[in-house]
């Protein structure tokens, strides 16, 4: 006799609350660290006003990012 395995709803699986909403919640924390640290801080970058900006707004990007999965992944450990 076969027994049927309930699908899980995506939300579930990956939403708020779920280990890979907190995988991606850390992923957003490190790649923001990863771009400020060794990109942002570059010699190279640094000594290009154009390109600095560009690589600070990825980071403030990937900062919100994380912010925002957190708001919302919090939520859900309450």
């Amino acid at each position: 006799m076969k027994t049927t395995k309930r699908k899980k709803n995506p939300l579930e699986q990956f939403g708020p609350g779920s280990l890979s909403c907190h995988e991606a919640f850390h992923v957003a924390c490190i790649l923001t660290t990863l771009i400020d640290h060794e990109l942002c801080q570059h010699p190279a970058i640094q000594a290009n006003q154009v390109w600095l900006k560009v690589a600070q707004r990825a980071e403030r990007t990937l900062a919100d990012l994380y912010q925002m999965i957190g708001i919302e992944h919090c939520k859900h450990h309450d």
